[in-house]
């Protein structure tokens, strides 16, 4: 595991190498996408665990923090979706260069899932996109973290108090929060991954929408998993679930791991 800085002198982008654990390595980088700020903290665990089974199965993988959040340069109200994105095809050609790797797959949890299809636009050479619990559409994705909110007050002695701008106990901007509910993942012009992995905890419409919108008019396996996990908080339970994450590193590796 290696810290690493990268990307523009403006744009510093902080991320972690994590090494293959195996003496062949193998030639496809994975790229893991963080959800952004609000859920940086309920996500960042299982990140590391991912990377760590990938990195054992034989991969370069690189998580990183985007621009304007965690470790890397810039403030929220610098942030965008547009950026974002840009910071993934960044992530991706430096762990391109980093790991002399063919090919980058990557995986997304929630909105970076949403961040990541997006980033395929224009980010050539992806093998895999996995989806996982995509947030399809941004202004129902913000809708649903405003309501995680109010439950934490809800369970809280003394709830504190919660400026106009903040959601979750992070800066959230308007310009950002515009730049997020804007996301409409159905309406995705293109999509350039070869593979298409979807992996959600229950059945959902909006995922069997997109699943098709991904398949359509074009040469590519799109694939959905459901992964069924019983907790009282789903997103938790899905986080702290290892049937997922080994489906997750199974699914990219193939056949042959």
């Amino acid at each position: 595991m290696r810290p690493i800085h990268f990307g523009s002198a403006v744009a510093r982008l902080y991320g972690v190498h994590h090494l293959p654990t195996v003496r062949r390595p193998r030639d496809v980088g994975v790229v893991l996408c963080y959800p952004a700020m609000q859920e940086y903290n309920r996500s960042h665990w299982a990140f590391r665990r991912l990377a760590g089974q990938l990195a054992g199965m034989g991969f370069h993988v690189l998580r990183f923090d985007y621009f304007g959040t965690g470790d890397s340069a810039g403030l929220p109200q610098q942030a965008s979706v547009a950026q974002w994105c840009a910071d993934i095809a960044t992530a991706a050609r430096e762990l391109r260069e980093l790991a002399e790797v063919r090919w980058i797959s990557l995986v997304g949890f929630r909105l970076g899932a949403a961040l990541a299809a997006m980033a395929t636009v224009t980010e050539p050479d992806v093998r895999d996109l996995v989806l996982w619990e995509p947030a399809v559409d941004g202004e129902r994705h913000v809708r649903d973290l405003r309501r995680i909110q109010q439950r934490k007050r809800e369970m809280s002695v003394n709830p504190p108090r919660i400026g106009r701008r903040e959601l979750l106990g992070y800066d959230f901007p308007a310009a950002l929060r515009t730049s997020v509910t804007s996301i409409h993942l159905e309406d995705i012009c293109c999509c350039r991954a070869d593979r298409v992995l979807l992996f959600a905890a229950h059945r959902r419409r909006e995922y069997t929408r997109l699943a098709r919108r991904l398949g359509d008019g074009a040469h590519r396996s799109v694939q959905c998993h459901t992964i069924r996990e019983q907790a009282e908080d789903r997103l938790d339970g899905v986080l702290l679930s290892s049937r997922i994450q080994h489906a997750i590193t199974a699914a990219i590796a193939g056949p042959d791991a």
